[in-house]
């Protein structure tokens, strides 16, 4: 689906906008608030995120404060989801895109959108349709609109998605396509009149969305990737490209389309391929370890993959049903997942990878927020913690952000699965995360408990009755998301 600009002409809030003190978000397991009010958010809107050294955690979005203003708005989310300051970006433009990208260097952020601040104004210097940017060095609660532009091109308002990343300099790179061509820039634009061109390429056939940007840290090596519905190989699917420091090959990613008779003639032919398009969401992130992509593989049916760059084929997720994904990376290079499924469980997942982001590990059920009773997820938004096993999580209901903590997910498994009925038995318990051994962890099960040894290993002696024909064995361990089985008694 398109990303637009909501239109001056749109509805009128249902209820009026103010600044209220939002509740303290949603610790592990409890979606809450974090923006107050209802607001008219809309169901295209695509929150973005940027964690500064002191674990704060910035998000920026867009509201609709009435049928002819729009807002970009910015959050402070502390430990525990506490709403540090709720604060105005800018406000009472005509029209802004539905997906501002926040950046940063340290603890100074940067808030990269577009849009037309008064179009009926001449001489606004924001009405020329170029992105921009807004600054702040005070943790975002207060916001300063840059005088220079960050593209050359006046088309970024009417975008199909906005990327950004800061480089090493303080620069930012951002990026964006319309129809058929990808723009990307990393020089500062005083005007437009006397500027080079924005640098660009074209797929074969329209269009192009979703663009994202990521760095590999330490580096100014920037990828590009988008989703493409065109109607050739090249044009159709997820792909990804490096731009800088130079422009490297564009690479379809593995199973991002699947073999069908597009034409109906009763046999698939060589190019007749269909894709389906994950819901806007940061998809794109770069670790020390690599790049990594998410997308939907499969058609009719809407798996999730998430692709390693340089691997043969993507990491499978365990969904038969994504509506909408995003990824994230925390300091140690493990990549963590988020997803909203649209089949009969309607609700919010997360899984985190081993370090190596080859694997990941069990997934952790977070329900969904309500509207008027009925779950209401339109995007999902992950960012990790620096430290510890933690993420936090950010959906758009349409007229509320909702905010929940999540802790990485242990996976338990026994040898063997079954025990001896009205006998002893012992059974051998491992816990792992993403494949990793949790050592410390303590595993309970008819009555008894052992704690994990180095290799998250521990055993226990079970003697059930000649009735007890099962029995579940649970893994916990603080800081991580519990995980359970059932065990089978034999004869």
């Amino acid at each position: 689906m398109r990303r637009t600009l909501t239109a001056a002409t749109a509805l009128a809030l249902l209820a009026p906008l103010g600044l209220l003190a939002p509740a303290d978000a949603g610790p592990a397991g409890s979606w809450t608030t974090i923006t107050g009010a209802a607001a008219e958010i809309g169901n295209i809107a695509r929150p973005d995120s940027y964690r500064t050294p002191d674990g704060v955690l910035h998000v920026v979005y867009s509201v609709q404060d009435s049928s002819s203003s729009e807002s970009l708005r910015h959050l402070a989310i502390g430990d525990d989801g506490e709403v540090l300051s709720s604060d105005v970006v800018v406000s009472d433009w005509d029209s802004l895109a539905e997906d501002p990208e926040i950046i940063g260097s340290g603890s100074d952020l940067r808030i990269v959108f577009s849009g037309l601040r008064a179009v009926t104004t001449s001489g606004d210097p924001y009405n020329t349709g170029q992105m921009y940017s807004a600054t702040s060095n005070d943790g975002g609660r207060t916001w300063s609109l840059s005088t220079t532009y960050l593209t050359d091109s006046g088309s970024a308002y009417a975008s199909y998605g906005t990327g950004a990343v800061e480089l090493s300099d303080g620069r930012p790179m951002v990026a964006f396509p319309l129809n058929s061509r990808i723009r990307y820039n990393d020089q500062p634009i005083a005007s437009a009149a006397t500027s080079p061109d924005d640098p660009f390429f074209d797929i074969d056939t329209c269009c192009a969305y979703d663009v994202e940007l990521a760095r590999v840290p330490g580096t100014d090596t920037v990828y590009l990737s988008w989703f493409a519905n065109g109607t050739t190989p090249t044009s159709e699917g997820t792909f990804i490209r490096q731009i800088a420091p130079t422009v490297g090959p564009i690479q379809r990613a593995p199973r991002s389309t699947t073999p069908s008779d597009t034409d109906g003639d009763g046999t698939v032919e060589p190019g007749e391929e269909n894709t389906s398009q994950l819901g806007n969401g940061r998809t794109l992130v770069a670790t020390s370890s690599g790049v990594y992509l998410m997308y939907r593989v499969g058609y009719p049916d809407r798996g999730l993959g998430v692709w390693k760059l340089g691997t043969d084929a993507p990491e499978i997720l365990p969904v038969d049903d994504a509506l909408y994904g995003s990824l994230a990376a925390d300091s140690a290079g493990r990549v963590w997942a988020a997803w909203y499924t649209g089949d009969s469980k309607r609700q919010v997942f997360a899984a985190r990878s081993n370090p190596a982001g080859t694997r990941f590990g069990q997934k952790v059920a977070m329900g969904a927020p309500k509207l008027s009773g009925e779950p209401s997820v339109w995007n999902v938004l992950i960012d990790a913690r620096a430290e510890g096993n933690q993420a936090d999580v950010v959906v758009n209901t349409t007229r509320q952000l909702m905010h929940q903590e999540v802790f990485a997910g242990l996976t338990l498994t026994s040898q063997p699965r079954t025990y001896a009925l009205g006998d002893s038995s012992k059974v051998t318990f491992t816990v792992t995360d993403a494949g990793v051994a949790v050592p410390g962890a303590t595993v309970k099960a008819d009555g008894r408990s052992c704690t994990t040894n180095a290799q998250g290993r521990c055993t226990l002696t079970i003697s059930a009755s000649p009735k007890q024909r099962s029995l579940t064995a649970v893994a916990t361990k603080s800081g991580f998301t519990r995980d359970a089985l059932v065990l089978r008694g034999r004869k």
